[in-house]
């Protein structure tokens, strides 16, 4: 029998629910109380202490968004603005009254993983082989035009990662390296039959999610859902 210590046992829930479908449905971590027509949102979160790459939350708005360029603080972290298929989530359409969004930290803004438009996000599967530098992200519809500062993606890779050099190429648009914050990442960041989100940041796709990574972390250490 092993047994786990808490970390350990944390890990463990991690990567299960890492290897579930995105569209979870979860309590919201906080409330948002701000008018619909108010761009600057704000939520307080309990234990939030500091956005962290990756960091996901989420986040009730009872009276939704009308505001053409919304922005999220939480816990008077920063407001930054909240986005969804490489552009501002503005006016009414994403965030409709009771909406519970599910926000992902991209280090610069807040991205909207489920959108009410009923768009989904640019999701598709990486099978290239494990030692193989060159992934191969298929999405069905995504185009160069599509390829812009702040889009993300979603991978989901069946057999991972072994090589120190990976790029990535999003159906067609040109291979670029992977990083996590600005650097290579090392290679258990990215293991089979694991989600991994990316946002184009101009020259490579940084990583959100590494496998090795917890983005919650300390920084948040009681209600945040963690992917």
């Amino acid at each position: 029998m092993v047994v786990l210590d808490q970390t350990g046992a944390q890990r463990l829930v991690d990567n299960i629910m890492n290897r579930l479908p995105t569209a979870v449905s979860n309590a919201p971590d906080g409330v948002t109380t701000t008018a619909a027509g108010t761009a600057a949102k704000i939520v307080g979160i309990n234990n939030f202490i500091s956005r962290r790459i990756g960091t996901r939350i989420l986040v009730e708005f009872p009276l939704g968004n009308t505001a053409a360029t919304p922005t999220l603080n939480v816990n008077a972290t920063g407001a930054g603005q909240i986005w969804f298929r490489g552009a501002v989530a503005g006016g009414a359409t994403h965030i409709p009254p009771g909406h519970i969004t599910d926000l992902m930290w991209d280090g610069t803004r807040w991205q909207l993983l489920n959108s009410a438009t009923g768009l989904g996000l640019w999701t598709g599967t990486v099978t290239t082989a494990v030692g193989t530098a060159a992934k191969v992200l298929t999405i069905t519809g995504f185009a160069a035009a599509n390829r812009v500062v702040g889009q993300l993606v979603e991978g989901f890779f069946t057999v991972g990662n072994s090589s120190t050099a990976a790029t990535l190429n999003v159906t067609a648009t040109g291979a670029a390296g992977i990083r996590f914050n600005n650097s290579v990442p090392v290679l258990v960041a990215i293991r089979a039959m694991y989600h991994c989100y990316f946002v184009w940041d101009g020259t490579f796709w940084q990583l959100l999610n590494p496998a090795n990574v917890d983005p919650n972390g300390p920084a948040f250490d009681g209600d945040a859902l963690i992917m």
